[in-house]
């Protein structure tokens, strides 16, 4: 799912009317950079032909970051966004800090924002805090579009059928390289779940489909 939510929010679900055909030469903000589906954007951006991607994280990710060919940024909106305000032809946001709006102020005038931190829209809309920050604008509902990767399987399922088969490609050509921090059998998905939850890991942790 890490690297399907990331190529799909790159390439599927940008609104046309406001974004690139093609990453070549795009200049791209992660909101949230370190993460698993973070460092994929990362990778998969980059592969794409975007110019610059910048990420977003706590300093001690930024070396990770530098490493993966992003252009690092600190984690707090006052720390990144006088930075890259009014520059960005794509901002993805997996934080959501608050309620997107740093991340719209970040766009271009064409600019496209892909909205996909957790907290940040139940299915089927945006959140209160969203709303009372950006929501009445109608600039903003133009620019922005909400990702969940349920219901892009469950609205397009031959079109997430052809993603994951060349995702699984690159895989085995090593053309991507996700970054596993560990293996782990079902017993303890709890324990991995709740790590996740409590942010500040670097990749991804796998399942494995049996038992001890």
């Amino acid at each position: 799912t890490t690297y399907m939510t990331a190529y799909q929010c790159l390439h599927r679900v940008r609104n046309k009317k406001h974004a690139k055909d093609s990453l070549e030469n795009s200049r791209i903000l992660v909101v949230g950079g370190n993460g698993a589906v973070g460092q994929a954007l990362i990778q998969l951006a980059l592969k794409a032909g975007a110019e610059t991607v910048f990420a977003t994280a706590s300093e001690k990710h930024h070396d990770l970051l530098k490493y993966l060919g992003a252009y690092a940024l600190g984690r707090e909106t006052n720390q990144w966004l006088p930075k890259v305000k009014g520059k960005m032809d794509i901002v993805i946001d997996l934080v959501c800090a608050d309620g997107y709006y740093s991340s719209y102020v970040a766009l271009k005038k064409t600019g496209q924002l892909i909205c996909t931190g957790a907290a940040g829209h139940p299915k089927g809309g945006f959140s209160s805090n969203w709303w009372s920050n950006v929501g009445k604008s109608a600039n903003f509902m133009n620019k922005a579009i909400s990702y969940d990767i349920i219901e892009s399987l469950l609205s397009a399922p031959l079109e997430f059928r052809h993603d994951l088969i060349y995702l699984l490609e690159q895989l085995r050509k090593k053309k991507i390289k996700p970054n596993i921090l560990a293996r782990i059998p079902l017993e303890e998905v709890a324990d991995a779940h709740a790590k996740i939850q409590s942010g500040g890991l670097d990749g991804s942790i796998v399942c494995l489909p049996w038992s001890k």
